[in-house]
């Protein structure tokens, strides 16, 4: 008998499997590697939205108050209202009373004192009396950028508001 004849017999009496295309083997069930991939992916999305999240909550006071500062104003009286509003969340009303101009001050850069204490006293000084509309709307200007200043001060009572 030659060769070829026993490898036949022999390969008919074996158990074989045919051989599979590269083409036809399936995707499906993924690899452990790909599961902890998709894990870590899931992981990192979930914790970007409750960052998110949170971030969004603890700037909802920032957002009120600036909403308050940009509301329209007629006079300056209305900006020096809205700003010992912003100042009573942090300090008492006789500490306020006493201490206004330095309190607002104090909420501000040392290299922008001198300048910032001459406009607001040049603005806490016309209140009462007649003033262009301009006036009451540079202070609102001046209010706001004061605000974005301070803002770091006042966090935890804004939190709530």
């Amino acid at each position: 008998m030659s060769v070829y004849a026993l490898s036949a017999v022999a390969a008919q009496q074996l158990p074989l499997h045919d051989i599979v295309d590269v083409y036809t083997a399936s995707w499906w069930p993924l690899a452990p590697g790909w599961w902890l991939l998709i894990g870590v992916l899931c992981g990192l999305l979930w914790a970007s939205i409750w960052w998110g999240w949170r971030r969004w909550q603890q700037q909802r006071g920032k957002r009120r108050v600036e909403q308050l500062l940009l509301a329209p104003v007629s006079r300056i009286s209305d900006v020096t209202l809205r700003l010992k509003q912003i100042l009573l969340l942090k300090y008492s009303r006789p500490q306020l009373a006493q201490e206004f101009v330095s309190l607002l001050l104090s909420s501000l850069p040392p290299s922008q004192g001198a300048f910032e204490a001459e406009a607001l006293r040049y603005y806490l000084e016309r209140q009462f009396q007649d003033h262009e509309p301009d006036d009451a709307e540079a202070f609102q200007s001046w209010a706001l950028k004061w605000w974005q200043h301070a803002y770091t001060q006042f966090k935890q009572e804004v939190r709530y508001v």
